[in-house]
């Protein structure tokens, strides 16, 4: 494929509550992300109805305000070839009725939007450069999800297939429902449903996270295919649905239909289809299934009889990752504690390959061909104990590599890291901990099940090499039902993440 692949998060919230931490939230996006059509959440203002509480609907002058000062941060950080914003929101009418969508518009000259109705909406933005992107379209038509029998495909030529909220591909799936209040899921407004009307979407997924930091790691990202990186570049691939989605890791996928990239549309007059995807991946891909018609018509087993290489020197991949730490369920007082160091190798090269940041706070960066430089931040939070990182290396297997960042200063050969999943934890720091808090020596408390459990730990995830985290997978549909044929591709890796690729249409 000729075009570059860039990465962004279509759907950063930003809340009322966040308006300190508006310009934190461009800063800490463009450290990782390559674009940002950031959501502006204006409704998220609540009142009580004699004790009921309700949140808001249609537009406060507190709105306007802050819509002017997100518009003027997204011109302050619009850096052509570095990171590129897109002005947006939360679309606040009746998404009750008409589900929610999240509007992005070209440019910074533009209204929050204050239609109630979908239509009205549609009607305004077609007077600019504007999109109305459907997002969590699995839960009940009517109930804040896709009507799709309001629909323009030149306003949506995507939707979110994956969120905050959960995986609305089909009602019965592999990932759980987070938000159960407003599920559970159902059929009429997921991906498949709008497929299966013969509407052309593609398909991306993306954050919604709510504590202002974008491209959070497990919530979802958009890939984009585009000429370069500028806004015009990208706004024509968004309508081109060069686009695709990843649950967290950022997966190199390629995928065509009879030649034709993803999103494209085509007509075939008979004859073999033919799909291929390159596949290169963060860590060992799992499978790769073909959907065709909503129905998955052929799988690819990556692990039928695959053997990791026996190369030496070695192209491996690994997640490094610290974290874990005292936790206020046993009674610790709350701890964040900052690790800054390096990972360094002895020879050969590595190089970063992805952070997997959930929170303000991180960065990595390449010192040399030998060594990276990166700094996390971790709460001991039960649900988010640890911020992660993958590296590549291409080394030789007798090479030695080198974690250093307090308490921890450890090494382990390229070999160690091909074998198996490494843990380190600091029990003698976490006994010094529970004296100098509770006056407690590490013999006079009964259960020392406490020290391992709340000791700051370093996991150094077993290394996946190349053969196991690349695919390059041809399927073949050697008789396609006459009329319009849709195929997209779905790729699971060993470590639960996932991905889609937009649909080709083929008109047979």
């Amino acid at each position: 494929m000729s075009h570059k692949l860039y990465w962004g998060d279509s759907h950063l919230n930003l809340h009322s509550r966040d308006k300190e931490r508006f310009e934190d939230a461009f800063q800490a996006a463009r450290g990782h992300l390559d674009f940002l059509p950031l959501a502006y959440y204006p409704m998220d203002y609540y009142h009580t109805d004699e004790g009921l509480r309700v949140e808001s609907w249609h537009n406060r002058p507190n709105f306007l305000e802050e819509w002017e000062c997100i518009k003027q941060l997204c011109k302050q950080y619009h850096e052509p070839g570095c990171f590129v914003p897109f002005v947006g929101y939360e679309w606040g009418g009746n998404r009750t009725r008409w589900g929610d969508h999240n509007v992005y518009y070209f440019d910074e000259d533009n209204l929050l939007d204050d239609a109630d109705d979908i239509d009205d909406l549609y009607a305004n933005l077609r007077k600019t450069r504007a999109l109305a992107i459907p997002h969590h379209v699995g839960y009940s038509t009517t109930q804040r999800a896709k009507d799709w029998d309001h629909f323009d495909p030149n306003l949506s030529p995507f939707v979110e297939i994956f969120s905050n909220h959960g995986l609305s591909e089909t009602p019965i799936n592999r990932w759980p429902q987070p938000n159960y209040a407003m599920g559970p899921w159902t059929n009429g407004s997921t991906v498949m449903d709008a497929l299966a009307r013969g509407l052309r979407v593609g398909i991306i997924c993306s954050g919604d996270s709510h504590n202002a930091f974008g491209g959070v790691y497990g919530s979802g990202l958009m890939g984009v295919w585009a000429d370069e990186l500028t806004r015009e570049s990208l706004w024509e691939a968004f309508l081109s649905r060069r686009v695709y989605g990843v649950t967290g890791d950022r997966m190199v996928l390629d995928y065509r239909v009879n030649g034709a990239c993803m999103g494209s549309e085509i007509q075939s007059n008979g004859g073999p289809v033919k799909a291929t995807i390159s596949a290169d991946c963060p860590q060992e891909i799992d499978r790769i299934e073909l959907i065709r018609n909503n129905r998955v018509f052929r799988t690819w087993s990556h692990q039928d009889g695959l053997l990791p290489s026996d190369a030496d020197p070695v192209r491996c991949r690994i997640r490094i990752e610290p974290g874990w730490g005292p936790t206020v369920s046993y009674g610790y007082k709350a701890h964040e504690k900052k690790w800054v160091g390096g990972l360094s190798i002895s020879e050969g090269e590595i190089s970063v390959l992805q952070g997997c940041w959930t929170d303000f706070g991180n960065s990595i960066s390449q010192e040399s061909d030998q060594s990276v430089q990166f700094q996390t931040l971790t709460r001991g939070i039960r649900n988010q104990p640890s911020q992660a990182f993958m590296v590549e290396v291409r080394a030789p297997r007798s090479a030695t590599i080198r974690f250093d960042a307090d308490p921890f200063d450890v090494s382990f050969s390229v070999e160690e890291a091909l074998g198996r999943t490494q843990l380190w934890a600091d029990l003698e720091g976490i006994k010094a901990i529970t004296e100098e808090q509770f006056g407690l020596k590490h013999d006079e408390i009964e259960n020392p099940d406490v020290f391992f459990h709340n000791a700051y730990k370093l996991r150094i995830c077993q290394a996946a090499t190349e053969p196991e985290f690349t695919a390059e997978v041809d399927f073949e549909d050697p008789n396609p039902p006459e009329g319009r044929n849709w195929y997209y591709a779905r790729i699971s890796q060993m470590n639960g993440q996932m991905g889609w690729t937009s649909p080709v249409w083929v008109d047979v």
